[in-house]
């Protein structure tokens, strides 16, 4: 893996994106530090998550298909069935997972 300063990489960002289009991965550095790598998004080891997804996912969570809870007025809080509803469903997926 190449290193290249931030200087370097400022200078020459077309051209390394090109590089890293073609399967290279290059190191970015600061005063001698790593502080960052410029990779593929394939190569990234985390998942990156549609936000509209998750977004319509907790929306479903909260508010159900079958039981959409009114608006809750100021002072009040989640109805206690409601809530159970949520953490049983929390739960349900933590089993699921590996």
């Amino acid at each position: 893996m190449e290193t290249v300063t931030v200087s370097e990489a400022r200078a020459n960002l077309p051209t390394l994106l090109n590089r890293v289009e073609r399967g290279d991965q290059i190191q970015i550095s600061r005063h001698g530090k790593p502080i960052a790598i410029l990779i593929q998004p394939e190569e990234f080891p985390l998942p990156v998550y549609d936000v509209t997804a998750q977004m319509a996912l907790i929306d479903q969570i909260l508010h159900g298909p079958a039981q959409p809870i009114e608006p809750l007025q100021s002072g009040e809080g989640l109805p206690t069935a409601r809530a159970e509803q949520i953490v049983d469903w929390i739960r349900q997926g933590r089993s699921d997972r590996p």
